[in-house]
């Protein structure tokens, strides 16, 4: 995910979110692209200056293990697949309820 694409189309879902009284967490998945990576140095700082701006919590992929609920999936080629160690299908469970927005 592209830190653009996280402000312009879901800080909106989130600022709804936080009007409802629902928390947001995004899961962080390491990309093998740089300009996509949440973990090369300029993207992070951006979402944790974001986090902080609205209002939610950055979270490594591995930690979704624990979480239970719904999780909606974002850049499908990604985030739903089975392409690579890092995609967040190796970390779902029979807890989490997937809507994958492909």
């Amino acid at each position: 995910m592209t830190i653009k694409y996280l402000s312009k189309d879901f800080i909106p879902i989130i600022i709804t979110a936080n009007n409802i009284n629902i928390e947001s967490i995004i899961f962080l998945t390491k990309n093998r692209k740089s300009f996509a990576d949440p973990y090369e140095l300029e993207n992070y700082n951006i979402l944790i200056k974001l986090s902080k701006e609205y209002n939610f919590k950055l979270k490594d992929i591995k930690e979704i293990t624990n979480y239970k609920g719904k999780v909606i999936c974002v850049e499908g080629d990604i985030a739903c697949s089975h392409r690579d160690q890092y995609n967040s299908y190796n970390f779902f469970n029979k807890n989490h309820y997937i809507i994958c927005l492909r």
